[in-house]
């Protein structure tokens, strides 16, 4: 009887000893994810004008990302990934517009915002 529970103290050291473990992830502050950039095109004439908005963002999952901009004026908003908004100005002064773009990963559910001012010229 002493063979045999030696026999099994044996085996389940063996069995703990082989167990692996997960391996923990270090956190690197450089590379955080999602990145938000963007710049656009299309601002050259007085309002109304139609601006051309071009999406830089980096992800790690791009399949699982939205988009939302915001357009600062009266709650103006887009999900797209590459939009298009036409701005108006009809004070006498030009008017500068906050841009937002906010890039939301899914599967991390981490996000980032980047804000651009716009300065949108007065109708002459």
């Amino acid at each position: 009887m002493k063979f045999f529970t030696i026999g099994i103290i044996t085996v389940l050291l063996l069995i703990a000893s082989c167990t692996k473990k997960e391996a923990e992830i270090p956190y690197n502050p450089g590379n955080e994810y999602p990145v938000a950039a963007f710049d656009y095109s299309g601002n050259d004439g007085p309002a109304p004008v139609t601006i051309h908005f071009h999406n830089h963002s980096e992800t790690i999952h791009e399949d699982s990302v939205r988009y939302l901009w915001q357009f600062g004026e009266n709650g103006a908003e887009s999900v797209e990934k590459d939009p298009v908004h036409t701005f108006y100005n009809t004070t006498s002064n030009d008017m500068n517009v906050l841009v937002k773009l906010t890039v939301f990963d899914l599967i991390s559910d981490l996000s980032q915002t980047k804000s651009q001012n716009i300065v949108i010229a007065h109708s002459k």
